[in-house]
């Protein structure tokens, strides 16, 4: 088996070098069991190939589906390579059958010892089993060794029940070994996407492999899809197990597959409403109408037994279903149907009692424009931005801008998940919805936010030629009784003025902006845009302000981040430390890495600001990994100056010069 190394399964190769090894002074039977694609055949395989290098014979035989009710189909094929004689006779019990086979077998083992070898046996029809099982107890005193490799399931569990036979679990790969063989296939693959298909595989390796082959098509600046499209071995390896089920079954099990939570009932309350119903939907599609609530037939914990029987999914002691493996959930939602899908994706929405969860399925269920539906998802949108679940804000806003007629509608919620995503830190996502806002006719006041995440995408810098032309469109919003759209732009432009230093006409355009927005004086926002367009002409009075903040418990993470940027814009390091400190934390809880990569860029500039090179070191190392990670390069420019800054303070000139350089 050397010449076949199989990733993380030494152990069992062990078990079965061992009987190899004692043919052919003694034989014996081990079944090879384990889910679809763990790797039962490649182990099988590697056993049979390591039959070439000793004085043994093979014979091979796969079980087919399709003969699973034609008597003794599998024996006759593995004693057809044995003798060559005709089909066994159908009159004959398996009995009588299992006593010529054992003594065809040990008569041919007579002068060279035999592995016999057969594959999906869970496909052999009863005769053949029975008649195998017979002769597998009975090998131990023979030189014949019987391998047989069994797909967990109901028949598998009902067969070995009675056979008595040794059995091999073979278990999906542990993570590192997993990683292991992911890297021998897919060497080069994107790290996002190398950890998205080590988690849908969990560890089974047929599915590593072919989720590395789908992954390895996506190219470098393309935005993957929620999950991993299953290639067609996989789809045909995981639908043929369920495929088996009643039909009910599989109606349950598509509830169970889409819908986001695992509990019983809900699964219950939603299936009852998918069975056939005339009721239900058009009868040619089986959409449901729009409006109407989706019917059913009611269904019982029951309708799922053979579902759990065949090892597709577990129920625990208080009512939660899991599936067993990721892999058989997405060939579940990939086998079905668009209009199947929609119509349970509505009946989930009828019964789910979490109102963000029902708005999620009713977009799921919705195929054009729903401005209603639309609004919704947008408030979803931002509940989750507040808890810091920003993946699941950037996904609401995409689904909301597809729900949304008006093209400047649809562009301003791209722009939205945009900015989200570039937050979360997730550079391919923010890099390619900005492409796709690009392409799209925007009003004055997105042009300007496009240009703010252009600007952050392409990792360039325009300079203070812009700045003007966007103050004045800053000011237009004002005067069309849009006050925050036009706190926006300032807000997206002060940072280049404070960089910039573009002259006075510029900070008189902004300043005069931002004095007739009419936002409370501790806005953090406001304190924000004054400290970095005018951190001279207003530095006293964001001074101020910051000290009256400092008492203010209550402050998001964001907006924290905001006041340390602009206690260090006005020279108060001091300051700035105590709002990004709390920033920090708080970002660092939320998940939020593209802007705690800029936040621990700041805390590192006030911290060697006041002397605390320790700090400073330890933030600008730790930022610039985020920033690298996140795709921000100007940030990881900016982290290493600083690490030179505090090594310069520590007298470390060398490595100080070497981080400048």
């Amino acid at each position: 088996m050397a010449t076949h190394p199989l990733v993380g399964r030494d152990s069992e190769l062990t078990e079965l070098r061992a009987l190899l090894d004692r043919l052919p002074e003694r034989g014996g039977t081990c079944i090879l069991r384990g889910e679809a694609g763990v790797g039962k055949s490649a182990l099988l395989s590697a056993a049979t190939a390591e039959v070439a290098g000793r004085d043994l014979r093979v014979l091979s035989v796969t079980a087919v589906q399709a003969e699973f009710r034609l008597p003794f189909a599998g024996l006759d094929a593995l004693v057809r390579q044995l003798t060559g004689s005709a089909a066994m006779p159908e009159e004959d019990s398996p009995y009588q059958v299992a006593l010529t086979v054992l003594t065809t077998l040990t008569d041919a083992a007579g002068g060279q010892p035999l592995v016999l070898a057969v594959e999906d046996a869970q496909w052999l029809d009863r005769p053949s089993w029975e008649a195998l099982t017979f002769v597998g107890r009975r090998l131990r005193a023979d030189p014949v060794l019987l391998l047989m490799a069994m797909r967990d399931g109901e028949e598998c569990e009902a067969r070995l029940a009675g056979a008595g036979l040794p059995e091999l679990r073979v278990e999906p790969l542990d993570q590192a070994h997993a990683t292991a063989l992911l890297d021998r296939h897919a060497p080069g693959l994107r790290p996002d996407l190398r950890a998205r298909v080590l988690a849908e595989a969990a560890g089974n390796p047929l599915g590593l492999m072919e989720l590395a082959v789908v992954a390895a098509r996506f190219g470098a600046d393309t935005l993957p899809p929620a999950s991993l499209p299953l290639t067609t071995r996989l789809e045909r390896t995981f639908g043929v197990v369920v495929a088996e089920l009643p039909a009910p079954a599989r109606s349950l099990l598509l509830v169970a597959a889409l819908n986001d939570g695992d509990r019983l009932d809900e699964i219950l309350a939603a299936g009852s409403l998918v069975t056939e119903s005339p009721a239900a939907g058009s009868p040619a599609t089986g959409e449901p109408a729009t409006g109407d609530p989706v019917t059913g037939e009611p269904v019982s914990p029951a309708t799922l037994e053979p579902a759990v029987s065949a090892r597709l999914l577990d129920i625990d002691p208080v009512y939660r279903v899991r599936f067993r493996h990721p892999l058989v959930r997405s060939s579940i939602c990939q086998q079905a149907g668009p209009a199947q899908r929609r119509r349970t994706h509505a009946a989930l929405a009828q019964v789910l009692q979490d109102a963000d969860r029902r708005v999620w399925h009713r977009a799921a269920a919705t195929m054009g424009p729903d401005e209603e539906l639309a609004a919704e998802l947008t408030v979803v949108a931002e509940r989750a931005r507040r808890r810091g679940a920003l993946a699941t804000s950037v996904a609401a806003l995409e689904r909301a801008a597809r729900l949304r007629a008006g093209p400047a509608d649809r562009a301003g919620l791209l722009l939205e998940a945009a900015e989200t995503a570039y937050d979360l830190g997730d550079a391919k996502a923010y890099a390619q919805l900005v492409r796709v806002v690009a392409e799209h006719d925007l009003p004055p006041a997105e042009r300007v936010r496009l240009h703010w995440l252009q600007e952050i995408a392409t990792g360039g810098w325009s300079g203070a030629d812009r700045l003007m032309s966007h103050a004045t469109i800053a000011q237009r919003m004002l005067q069309a009784g849009d006050p925050e759209r036009a706190l926006r732009a300032l807000a997206a432009i002060s940072l280049r003025c404070w960089w910039s230093n573009p002259g006075p006409a510029l900070r008189e355009a902004m300043l005069t902006v931002a004095d007739r927005l009419g936002l409370d004086p501790l806005d953090a926002r406001l304190v924000n845009v004054l400290a970095l367009a005018a951190p001279v002409e207003r530095g006293a009075v964001v001074v101020e302000r910051l000290s009256h903040l400092m008492s203010q418990v209550e402050l998001d993470p964001e907006r924290l981040f905001l006041l340390g940027v602009a206690a260090g814009a006005v020279g108060a390091p001091d300051t700035a430390g105590v709002f990004l400190t709390g920033a920090v934390a708080g970002l660092r809880d939320q998940r939020r890495l593209g802007l705690l990569a800029q936040a621990l860029t700041n805390q590192a500039w006030s911290a060697t600001q006041m002397g605390d090179t320790v700090l400073g070191l330890t933030a600008a190392m730790e930022a610039g990994s985020l920033a690298a990670e996140t795709g921000q390069g100007r940030w990881v420019l900016t982290a290493d100056l600083l690490r030179g800054q505090a090594e310069a303070l520590r007298g470390n000139g060398e490595v100080a010069r070497t981080l400048i350089a």
